[in-house]
């Protein structure tokens, strides 16, 4: 109902998860997929782009549910 009246909660991008490097337990987020119009165009995000960091934490096999898991409410991204 919300997305029908116009609100919309997600980042507006599809993604895949990497290990950052072999044994390395920090994860990187490839994009994939930029919705048009969504706040990852707006933000300039790309295909092929690599998020290291979520609102300010480092993505890592231990915390990155929780961290993508606050992506349906405002956040920052550090990519690369």
């Amino acid at each position: 109902l919300k997305s029908l009246q116009g609100v919309n909660k997600e980042a507006g991008f599809e993604y895949v998860l990497y290990r950052a490097s072999p044994g390395s337990n920090d994860l990187v987020v490839q994009i994939l997929y930029v919705k048009p119009n969504s706040p990852a165009s707006s933000a300039g995000l790309q295909r092929g782009d690599l998020i290291s960091r979520i609102n300010n934490q480092t993505l890592t096999v231990d915390n990155y549910r929780d961290i993508l898991a606050e992506m349906s409410e405002p956040f920052t991204i550090l990519y690369k």
